[in-house]
């Protein structure tokens, strides 16, 4: 098959416009010499680096802090950091102004040592009391609560078991 001058001319400009087509497609827009980068978008990436830079950090104090925490009660005796957990509840409450009557060590299960407090107090000590334990530094936490109000003297009778969550 032979082509004419007009078809060989046509065949020519296709192919050009083709290489050209190519050149444009996947080499100047890989290169995105001449783009500008959108304000929002940078903006919005620097947002998202700082939150995970954030958490990442967070997570490293959170996990440095548990490293500490156990590194002090897990080289401890059952009999010592069951002392160790009674100090750190009598101390709360008498910071707090908690009236308690009576107090004692119980072993919920293996490795699991918990105090037990029962006394009668007005709510304020008692809420406040309950408020740090959920924030105490030896990561308490309340298992049981019982509470009985009487009207007549506007106190609160309590039955509180508390454990620790690193034993």
């Amino acid at each position: 098959m032979k082509l004419t001058q007009r078809e060989k001319g046509l065949w020519g400009f296709v192919i050009v416009a083709i290489l050209v087509m190519f050149i444009f497609n996947f080499v100047y827009k890989r290169l995105n010499l001449n783009q500008e980068i959108d304000r929002t978008e940078l903006e919005e990436t620097r947002r998202i680096l700082r939150s995970e830079l954030n958490i990442k950090a967070r997570s490293r104090a959170v996990s440095e802090r548990l490293k500490s925490l156990k590194a002090k009660f897990l080289t401890l005796t059952t009999d010592e950091a069951g002392l160790v957990l009674l100090e750190e509840i009598e101390a709360l409450a008498v910071k707090k102004g908690l009236s308690v009557s009576q107090k004692s060590l119980l072993q919920l299960s293996e490795g699991v040592i918990a105090v037990s407090l029962e006394g009668e107090t007005d709510s304020k000590s008692l809420f406040s009391f309950l408020h740090q334990i959920a924030n105490a530094r030896l990561g308490l936490n309340v298992k049981r609560l019982r509470m009985h109000a009487n009207p007549v003297t506007k106190t609160i009778q309590y039955q509180l078991i508390i454990s620790t969550l690193l034993l």
